[in-house]
Parts: C-alpha cells; sequence; structure tokens
C-alpha cells in the first residue's frame, strides 16, 4: 500500500479511534505527515509511493503527531526505524514508471 492510499479509516484504526468528532484533526496530521515525508526527503508524492517502507513512516508520524497533540515532529521524536527510513529514502535512487 503507498502512503497516497492510506485513508482516514486507516489512521484512525492505527490511532485506535473509534469515533468521527477527531477526523478534521486527524485529516489535518495525515497531511502534515505528508508534508513532513516531502520536506524530510526532498521526494515527490509520486517518489515516495514507490517506497514500500513509507507506510510504516507515515503511520509512526500520524502517531506521534497524535499523541503529543503536535502538528510538527522533529526526526529526534522519531523511533530509529522511522529515521531510517527517512535516509533511505533522501539516498535511494527511484525510477518513476
Amino acid at each position: 500500500m503507498t502512503v497516497s492510499e492510506i485513508t482516514l479509516a486507516e489512521v484512525k484504526n492505527r490511532l485506535r479511534i473509534d469515533y468521527d468528532t477527531d477526523d478534521t484533526t486527524v485529516s489535518a496530521l495525515m497531511a502534515a505527515a505528508r508534508a513532513m515525508i516531502r520536506d524530510r526527503t526532498g521526494r515527490t508524492d509520486a517518489e515516495i509511493d514507490e517506497f514500500p517502507q513509507a507506510y510504516h513512516l507515515f503511520m509512526c508520524i500520524c502517531q506521534h503527531m497524535y499523541d503529543s497533540n503536535d502538528l510538527t515532529c522533529s526526526d529526534t521524536h522519531l523511533d530509529r526505524a522511522a529515521q531510517c527510513i527517512i535516509n533511505q529514502m533522501m539516498t535511494a535512487e527511484v525510477v518513476l514508471a
């Protein structure tokens, strides 16, 4: 699954949210997470979708932002796996079909 295919329902499931009152907040988290991945990796949305591990990164960022109630997230707040994924995405070559 690619980052662009991740739905609000999937993120809510990951965050263990079973009510609709936070939908606007979760949607904002999703947009902020996508922007952070683009900013940190220098990749476009299409390039990000070429990395299967970007799904995990996106979910980790959403989780951190939701838990901290903050739409920002520095690399130091991410777990080591997420930091490694960012590094891989920054340095890997991507050939778009």
